[in-house]
């Protein structure tokens, strides 16, 4: 299979040529989209952020929150997205259900496999809203990545331009294929859709009249077959091709191709054709993520994209992570850790997102897991007041599986805060939490609550050292201790707004002097020292010593000193920090308020031939080859220049400076550089000069550490897999030693618990196969470990088996880690992967919305001139039969929308109210279930009269009115409603009480609608059919009498007659009408009096019954 755009530049620069990649198309398709989302929030005219010139990440940000924004988090979710497309030109996802070829084919479209691959971006979708329903940004973004690749490759390969469609194909990958019409535009299996022709890829041929060449009434793409697929079947004759100089089936009938990847002539037959379709995929991308904020809402949108709040500038993209020991002991304190976890929310401006996250013992099921992620701190709250201590019969617990959770669930460089009463049991798990800490950059802070966090540990001063390690801090809280006396000791970290870090050391003797630069983006810095008994001093750029003007910007607690420069204090140039004494180490961290900060990865090029790009590496890159660094830098509008990276020891000695090339186009924030890496571990710090040409420097804490080992999984994008319940399912990894040799463990532990075993197969030297499996298949097991021993350029292949159990749930995410270590315990190499759990079964039913109530009696004799002074209202219950509701929005700004009782996944009915100005009319509420099934319910009213046609008279509304209301009322749309042409029901010759022929009548408009929606749905179609003739359309009247509530009062008088009123049933209805409030006594009177009119021959009983109704109503 062959991509419709390239996957990304690569380092020649496929792009030069002007052609999009996919790269481009999906960022800029983002960037328009989530403009399109802030223009609404923003009431901003539409375009005003979608078509700014040169949009980006920072200009569109900077045009919303200001140009202080730091855009570190926003770059980071764009990144994961574009890099998850990417890799689908590396690989394939494995389907044991069918052809590898149709697995290729279906993923990119080729082979006229539409039908298989709008399933297989049916499966994505899904995995994209299930992953979002449970809060898993990461896998949602993987999903969102691979679904657009896949999508945009629908518009090259196909004809779909060539026909002359610049409109999107909307259902494509959303609905079931039952629903998808354009499946059956698809050409026939043996049906020739193209003729030959010859473009300039043939190497003796340089015509180019491809031009023509394809069928115009049906849709097809093109075949595609590599120069080694010899063993596949020829194509069809007269068949597309694909078309470029790697695809084989180019030469067959019929020859020369259709692909619209570049604008290159060599390897797109229909280059010509390339910017539209680049165009229609953009606006595809646009759409998907539009779908993706209606499914998910605008919470799960904000957190998907690490968007800002956009009620405050102090915002960061950062989560704020509580985890917290329930087990029976913490019983008496977690009053206390409730209680300082609200201290740390109120201090803390707005982070991304909030996790709550548990841990306990293993008689406590579950013993670890996640309870809430949020935007709002209420929702984090009010799990929190819920939370009950049980279980746990020893005094360790497994501390480390809930931080493991917290540590891969929460965004990058955020607040970690672990509350408990016990040591830790599971130190199998250190070094992946060590591991963790340094990839994640996240810090973490320890609250205790019992006498010593030593007292039940099985290994003491662990949590100092893993604090320490994160820059975090270790506090004991007694029972009987003043919470308040702590509030300054961490609100200040989890208070700040983004930081970047200026200067990170670790320092292996007593005492040392270490320099960082204040650049004119600064806005407030703060200096951390961390060691045994540590002291330290600050210089400033005169020279002169910091000292604190108040003393309240200071904390030390003989461990750990930290102080806060405040922006009125922070000068600009370079400073010192000494540490003045400390035993045996120390760790010295510098951070600030600023607008620029950089991230980097270290990438390959990779991809099938002919798509070939920079992908990033699994793993540490190999001490000893050349290592290729791609680094963005967030808020380059603000600087000078770029000069490069240096390479730093981990006490901050320079051990080399790199210079850094600029990107291109979209990636004009990307730089790059290559160099051999070092076997000891390193770190980066990024090097500029800022607008007051200033230096500009900034560190990325975490160590890189390379091995000689390389661990990779066989197809990269296995690394994030979707699960089926009790389903077994494979991910291979290939280990390579490119050192001495060596004896390793391969160790697989994951977050939730799924069972999973491994076997290993080694490739010897000699290339013959052997398998090592230390115990017998079949045992599932949370953590599994397997010795293998390796020469030099040997390779093993890892093969883990997941299981996830029968009753997980849908959208359940979990974590799982691939370590290689050494004799020693010590982590050589990991990769991470993540799974999703999705159902077998595809639920394809949207919800619905019946109508419960509406009030517009405001509404009426007002104009287009005075319906700002009115509202209306409307109530309905929506439901879903499925896998329940996860999102209620409507389309309307100005509706005022509430419902009760409702959360993301409910099964059960909810009642949503709206009130809506008389001027908006309309009201549609959009609902969508957990896998992003769409239903759209609509409330209307009729239109506003002008104030020439409406009457005067408040109380007695002309019949020519009534009529209209009639004919027009308000009524619900929805895609289930069918037309039924009135003609078909049979009037009968029963008793039908006519309407009033005099113009005046006496009962409001509202009253009115109170008393038609009262008489049965065949009582209406007779009545109104008997005033306005047989073939006028009653097809609404359903849902008119459905949405009210007199129905239900007309029951008690319907006496079983099949809807047929005589004159004394409408009597007695009236007097009920007016018994429970509903009309007033004189619309009663009316109404009674109709009774009279009807003429109709009745009983005396019942004429002198009717009379006495009239005398009691006038």
């Amino acid at each position: 299979s062959a991509s419709e755009f390239y996957p990304t530049e690569t380092e020649s620069g496929l792009s030069h040529d002007g052609s999009l990649t996919h790269k481009d198309i999906i960022r800029l398709g983002c960037l328009k989209a989530v403009a399109r989302y802030l223009e609404e929030k923003l009431r901003k005219p539409h375009g005003s952020l979608a078509n700014i010139k040169s949009l980006s990440s920072e200009t569109l940000l900077r045009s919303v929150y200001g140009n202080q924004t730091a855009t570190v988090g926003f770059e980071l979710a764009l990144q994961e997205i574009e890099t998850q497309a990417a890799l689908m030109d590396a690989w394939y996802e494995v389907d044991g259900n069918i052809d590898e070829a149709v697995t290729i084919a279906r993923q990119h479209f080729d082979d006229e496999k539409f039908e298989e691959g709008h399933e297989y971006l049916l499966k994505l979708s899904r995995a994209v809203f299930t992953s979002l329903h449970k809060g898993s940004y990461s896998s949602a973004r993987t999903f969102t990545g691979r679904f657009l690749l896949t999508m945009q490759d629908f518009y090259s390969h196909s004809n779909w331009v060539e026909m002359g469609r610049r409109g999107i194909l909307k259902e494509l990958g959303l609905v079931p294929a039952h629903s998808a019409p354009f499946l059956q535009d698809v050409a026939a299996p043996f049906q020739p859709t193209c003729t030959d022709c010859t473009h300039c890829s043939d190497p003796l041929l340089f015509s180019d009249d491809c031009i023509s060449n394809v069928e115009m009434f049906f849709l097809t793409s093109g075949y595609f077959y590599y120069p080694w697929d010899y063993d596949r079947p020829t194509k069809p004759n007269g068949k597309c091709s694909h078309g470029a100089d790697v695809d084989r089936s180019r030469t067959s009938s019929a020859t020369g191709g259709i692909n619209k990847s570049t604008k290159n002539c060599r390897k797109s037959p229909h280059h010509y054709l390339h910017d539209e379709a680049a165009a229609v995929a953009m606006e595809a991308t646009v759409h998907f993520i539009g779908r993706l904020r209606d499914v998910a809402g605008d919470e799960h949108f904000h957190t998907f994209f690490h968007l800002q709040d956009l009620g405050s500038l102090l915002q960061s993209s950062t989560s704020l992570c509580f985890v917290i020991d329930k087990s029976s002991s913490m019983r008496d304190d977690i009053k206390l850790a409730k209680d300082r976890i609200q201290q740390i929310i109120r201090s803390n401006p707005l982070p991304s997102n909030y996790d709550l996250f548990h841990f306990s013992d293993y008689d406590n099921k579950p013993a670890f897991g996640s309870l809430v992620s949020t935007t709002n701190s209420s929702d984090l709250l009010a799990h929190l007041d819920n939370l009950r201590a049980q279980g746990g019969g020893d005094c360790p617990e497994l501390i480390l599986h809930g931080l493991q959770l917290a540590l891969s669930t929460c965004l990058p460089r955020s607040h970690i805060f672990v509350f408990t009463d016990a040591g830790a049991k599971d130190l199998e798990l250190e070094q992946t939490i060590q591991n963790l800490i340094d990839r994640r950059g996240s810090d973490v802070n320890f609250f205790f609550t019992g006498r010593t966090p030593r007292a039940c540990s099985y290994k003491p001063y662990l949590f100092e050292q893993l604090a320490r390690r994160s820059g975090g801090q270790v506090f004991s809280i007694q029972r009987q201790t003043n919470v308040q006396t702590l509030s300054g000791s961490v609100s200040g970290k989890a208070g700040e707004e983004e930081t970047a870090t200026l200067l990170f050391v670790v320092g292996t003797s007593t005492s040392g002097s270490h320099n960082f630069s204040v650049d004119c983006t600064v806005k407030a810095v703060t200096v951390e020292a961390a060691g045994k008994r540590v002291r330290i001093q600050i210089s400033q750029p005169d020279g002169t010593l910091y000292t604190s003007k108040t003393g309240n910007n200071q904390r030390n607690s003989g461990d750990y000193v930290r102080i806060h420069l405040r922006t009125s204090e922070v000068k600009y140039g370079v400073w010192t920090v000494t540490v003045l004494a400390a035993v045996n180490s120390y760790r010295v961290n510098v951070s600030a308020v600023t607008s620029v900060d950089f991230f980097y990865q270290f990438v390959e090029v990779a991809g099938r031939p002919g798509h070939l790009g920079l992908f990033p590496i699994q793993g540490e890159p190999l001490a000893g080859k050349l290592g290729k660094l791609v680094v963005t830098v967030a808020g380059l509008s603000d600087l000078q220049k770029v000069v490069g990276v240096d390479i730093q020891s981990d006490n901050g000695t320079i051990i080399a400076s790199l210079p850094l090339e600029p990107g291109t186009r979209t990636s004009s924030n990307m730089f790059g550089s290559a160099f051999v890496m070092h076997s000891t571990p390193f770190r980066l710090q990024f090097r500029a000069v800022d607008a007051c040409g200033m230096d500009v420097l900034r560190t990325v804490p975490s160590l890189v550490k390379p091995p000689f080992l390389q661990v990779r999984s066989v197809k990269p994008g296995e690394q994030t897999k979707v699960l089926e319940p009790g389903k077994e399912a494979d991910v291979t990894f290939q280990l390579h030693n490119t050192g001495e040799t060596n004896d390793f463990v391969v160790i697989y532990e994951d977050v939730l618990g799924f069972g999973a075993d491994i076997e290993i197969v080694i490739v010897d030297i000699d290339e013959e196969i052997r398998r090592r499996r230390s115990e017998e298949m079949g045992s599932r097991l949370t953590v599994v470990k397997r010795n293998v021993t390796l020469q030099r350029g040997q390779t093993a292949i890892v093969n883990v088996i997941i299981q996830p159990p029968e009753q997980a749930d849908l959208g359940d995410r979990n974590t799982a880690v691939i370590t290689v270590a050494d004799q020693t315990g010590e982590t050589v190499n990991r990769v991470e992967m993540e799974m999703v759990v999705a159902p077998a079964e595809i639920d394809d039913t949207p919800p619905n919305c019946t109508i419960y109530s509406h009030a517009n009696a405001s509404c009426y004799h007002l104009t287009t001139e005075t319906c700002a002074s009115g509202v209306w209202e409307v109530s309905v219950f929506v439901e879903d039969s499925g896998v329940g509701l996860q999102n209620i929005k409507t389309e309307e700004l100005d509706v005022n929308v509430t419902h009760s009782n409702f959360t993301s996944g409910t099964k059960t009915s909810v009642r949503v109210d709206a009130v809506s100005s008389c001027c908006q009319r309309d009201v549609s509420f959009l609902l969508s279930d957990v896998v992003g099934n769409l239903y759209k319910c609509s409330f209307s009213l009729p239109p506003l009269p002008t104030p020439a046609t409406i009457s005067t008279d408040q109380s007695a509304p002309s019949l020519s009115y009534l009529h209209n209301f009639l004919t027009e009322p308000p009524y619900l749309t929805t895609t289930a409603s069918t037309t039924e042409d009135a003609s078909t029901w049979d009037t009968g010759s029963a008793v039908q009480p006519t309407i009033p022929t005099q113009e005046k009548v006496y009962c409001s408009l509202e009253e009115q609608s109170f008393i038609l929606s009262g008489l049965t749905t065949e009582y209406l179609r007779r009545a109104l059919s008997r005033l306005y003739g047989e073939n006028y359309n009653l097809s609404i009247i359903d849902s008119y009498r459905q949405r009210l509530i007199g129905y239900s009062m007309f029951a008690e008088v319907d006496r079983d007659r099949n809807g047929v009123l005589s004159a004394n049933e409408l009597s007695e209805y009236g007097l009920s009408l007016v018994e429970r409030q509903y009309v007033s006594r004189p619309c009663g009177a009316w109404l009674a009096a109709r009774c009279l009119e009807d003429g109709t021959e009745v009983s005396r009983d019942q004429w002198l019954k009717c009379l006495n109704i009239v005398h009691q109503f006038t």
